[in-house]
């Protein structure tokens, strides 16, 4: 908020992201450890539900602070956003979470830390400054040598695993196929449904000239889906889940062909509703299957890998909504040209953003095609009443929470 520079801006962006980064992967773990299993679908089912919400509700809140002008802070006013919540979720954590701890201390893997960082940013970079830059010949080197980063991090992570099980990401996870399928059904969905704001958001404003309140009121149609749909997922989609991961997302393939037709066919005349009504469709679909997403992938890992597997998913979920900006960025950008003034800038627009939105057809597409790969989804089963004979179950599961923790960390 009191960034003087753009330097200051990206360096306190940053410290945020590393801060997310120690917080966010613990939040599967802490759901496994505070919940029995047979609680983990309803748990799981409201993190997903909250998660597409809060991917909403964030530009909602920014372009109406930014609409506003607090204190004639312009753009500034929407980090209050993460003052009070900030606050909130501190206050929450220390009154209802309890404490939980190993008796061992884990070992951190460093080596792993720095070839996947490094790996992500070689891949991520080029996409974000390629086309800017003019495409020179080291970007492509910095692509080639990310391909070579990612295959040094798999070797590390299978000679480290195979030492002392401290690995970074246990390469255990990837002998279940469903596992396999499921990070790549993750990356995809979660790519496709931010890229697919972005690219609304780029041509509701830039394009189209609206304001960044009534673009934000705009896409408040997408939460309304989801909440009219995630009900059904929840009560319905726990013992189906690949069926509903399939129909929800091709309901998402539908409400964004929706929006390519009201885009390319309405041009500049373009209305409030035309964009509410797909955005709405998406909304229904994200609603079937965003709430079981996480508990499909995860139903085929052992218990001792659970945690492991919470963190991979949540750091996928971070690098496909990454990727995904930065690619329909790539051909959003490509199309309109660096220049967005000028007469035709509207049609421009329209039609860079109904040839973007393929990109996002053809990501819903596949993670639907793909979901009969998930693993079968297992009603948890009521535990049985523990008697006298069986105090080593109750001392075991103590340890196998600690276990989780140490895995995500």
């Amino acid at each position: 908020m009191a960034a003087t520079a753009p330097g200051v801006l990206v360096g306190g962006r940053l410290m945020q992201g590393l801060t997310a980064a120690l917080m966010v992967p613990q939040v599967m773990s802490v759901i496994m450890t505070m919940f029995d299993q047979k609680e983990w679908v309803v748990a799981f089912s409201l993190m997903g539900a909250v998660l597409g919400l809060g991917g909403v509700s964030g530009p909602l809140l920014g372009g109406t602070l930014t609409d506003l002008d607090l204190f004639g802070l312009g753009w500034r006013s929407i980090f209050f956003v993460n003052i009070p919540f900030g606050i909130l979720a501190v206050a929450l954590a220390a009154w209802t979470m309890p404490e939980s701890k190993s008796d061992q201390s884990p070992r951190l893997d460093i080596t792993g830390v720095v070839l996947i960082t490094l790996a992500s940013l070689g891949l991520m970079y080029p996409l974000v400054q390629g086309r800017e830059e003019g495409w020179p010949g080291w970007m492509f080197a910095l692509f080639a040598g990310s391909v070579l980063l990612f295959a040094a991090f798999g070797v590390h992570q299978s000679r480290r695993h195979r030492r002392d099980g401290s690995a970074l990401v246990p390469p255990t996870l990837f002998h279940h196929r469903s596992f396999r399928a499921g990070v790549v059904v993750v990356m995809l969905a979660f790519s496709g449904i931010t890229s697919f704001f972005l690219v609304l958001t780029y041509h509701m404003q830039l394009g189209l000239g609206w304001s960044a309140l009534r673009t934000a009121l705009v896409t408040v149609a997408f939460p309304i889906g989801i909440m009219a749909t995630f009900q059904i997922a929840w009560r319905k989609g726990t013992a189906n889940g690949r069926k509903f991961v399939a129909i929800g997302t091709s309901v998402m393939t539908l409400g964004t062909l929706a929006m390519i037709l009201a885009v390319s066919s309405q041009g500049a005349g373009i209305d409030w509703y035309h964009v509410a009504g797909a955005e709405l469709i998406v909304g229904f679909g994200m609603g079937l299957c965003s709430p079981i997403l996480t508990n499909v992938v995860l139903g085929d890992i052992p218990p001792q890998d659970a945690g492991a597997g919470s963190g991979v998913v949540n750091a996928v979920i971070q690098f496909g909504t990454a990727a995904g900006i930065a690619i329909v960025g790539v051909i959003f950008f490509s199309l309109t040209g660096s220049e967005v003034a000028g007469a035709d800038r509207a049609d421009r627009f329209s039609d860079a953003t109904s040839v973007t939105l393929w990109y996002n057809v053809a990501v819903f597409t596949l993670v639907a095609l793909l979901s009969p790969l998930l693993p079968a989804s297992k009603t948890p089963q009521a535990e049985p009443e523990t008697t006298s004979a069986e105090p080593a179950a109750q001392t075991a599961a103590p340890a196998t929470k600690d276990r989780l923790l140490l895995d995500t960390a």
